[in-house]
C-alpha cells in the first residue's frame, strides 16, 4: 500500500472481470480496500452472462465506474 500511494499522479483502479460471478468480485472488492482503489474497470463484458454485478459493486463500494472492455486487454 504504501509503495503504490507514494507515486505522483498514480491513480489506482480495481480491475474486475464481468464474468466472474458476483459473489466472487464482492470479495475481491472487499480485499481491495486496503489499496484504495479510485475506481472500477470491467473487463470481458463480451463473456458476461448479467451486467449486475458492475452496477451494484459501484453503489455498494461508492467506486465509479471508470472503463470497459471486451475481451481480457484494455488500453
Amino acid at each position: 500500500e504504501k509503495t503504490l500511494h507514494s507515486i505522483t499522479n498514480a491513480r489506482i483502479q480495481l480491475v474486475l472481470s464481468a464474468a466472474t460471478s458476483h459473489a466472487e468480485n464482492m470479495e475481491l472488492t472487499k480485499k481491495s480496500k486496503d489499496i484504495r482503489p479510485e475506481g472500477l474497470i470491467f473487463t470481458k463484458l463480451d463473456d458476461a452472462v448479467n451486467y449486475g454485478t458492475i452496477y451494484n459493486i459501484s453503489e455498494r463500494f461508492k467506486l465509479p465506474l471508470q472503463y470497459f472492455s471486451t475481451g481480457s486487454k484494455f488500453p
